[in-house]
């Protein structure tokens, strides 16, 4: 799926959060996953400034 993907493209990813071991720590994994085209939102994009 990811290589059907373009640039600025937006998707909604649904699926089940779990967790597995790497290199020692905890990190999460997405399983049981649902892609789908979405509409983009009205505001695309949020901006952080750190001050």
């Amino acid at each position: 799926m990811r290589s059907e993907l373009k640039d600025e493209e937006w998707i909604t990813v649904e699926g089940t959060i779990d967790e597995y071991e790497y290199n020692g720590y905890m990190v999460p994994l997405l399983t049981d996953v649902t892609i789908t085209k979405a509409e983009a939102p009205d505001v695309a994009y949020i901006y952080y400034n750190n001050y």
